[in-house]
This record gives structure tokens, sequence and C-alpha cells, in this order.
């Protein structure tokens, strides 16, 4: 007896480089405008690093804390399941101030549905401002004193 999946084919996986394509463009524009309303604020001089397996990160400095957004990896953690964005804001000492991952401990943080991912960056990072994370920061300064 033959048994014959007569379904859909599977959707082809999803790369790094595809996704880095697709929306690296997006990220360095993004920490752009956040940098233009931080003052003395730059992006780094390598904007793009890959930091190994499938992982590409940017970032962005000011004088007492960075932004770092990142295309995540599950295999870098040890989990199946494609990819995600992570945006993080680090203090001095590394204390971080802020982390934004899409529903991050849940069976949902990992896709690899381009669809999803472009509802991910529209829906979560795209409306993030300079003076979100200047109001971020400044309270968890506040907090420190």
């Amino acid at each position: 007896m033959t048994i014959c999946n007569y379904g859909p084919p599977s959707p082809p996986k999803l790369t790094a480089e595809e996704l880095l394509e697709r929306f690296g463009p997006r990220i360095e524009a993004k920490l752009k405008e956040i940098a233009a309303g931080i003052p003395a604020c730059t992006p780094a001089e390598d904007v793009c690093l890959e930091t190994g397996g499938e992982e590409y990160e940017w970032y962005l400095t000011a004088p007492s804390f960075y932004v770092r957004i990142e295309i995540a990896e599950a295999a870098t953690y040890g989990e199946e399941g494609g990819y995600n964005f992570t945006m993080m804001i680090v203090g001095e000492g590394g204390k971080v101030y802020g982390q934004l991952t899409p529903y991050n401990y849940t069976k949902r943080v990992w896709t690899e549905d381009m669809e999803e991912l472009e509802e991910r960056w529209s829906g979560w990072f795209a409306p993030v401002t300079a003076d979100e994370i200047l109001s971020l920061v400044k309270e968890e300064v506040r907090h420190d004193s």
C-alpha cells in the first residue's frame, strides 16, 4: 500500500541571506532615522556585522547607550523554526534598558513565514521612534541614580 500526500508543497526554507536582502536596507534606514533624533548618536562604521551562523546585527551608538537590531536564527539558540527580529537598547556596563522580541518565550517566537516576518517588522519595529528610546533610557538612568 502506498500513502500519498496530495497537500500543497512545503514552501522553500528561508535563508538569512534572503532576510538580509529584504530587511537589511529597512533596518539600516530605521537606525539612521533613530540616530537623527538622538543628540551625538552615530551609526556604527560597520553597519552590518555577520555574527556567526546565519545571524546579522546592526548597531548605532550614543554617548551612554547603543541600539542593536538583529535578525536572529532559531538554531543559534538551540531551537528549530526559523527567524525573528530583536531590538535591544543597552547602557553602560551592558545593562539592558529595553528589548523588543516579538513573541519571545512562546511557541510563535520563530517563523519561516515571510508574511509573518513582514508583519513583525511593520507592526513592532517600524513604529519605534528616537523619542521612545530616549524616554526609556532617561527612565532607566533615573532609576539607577
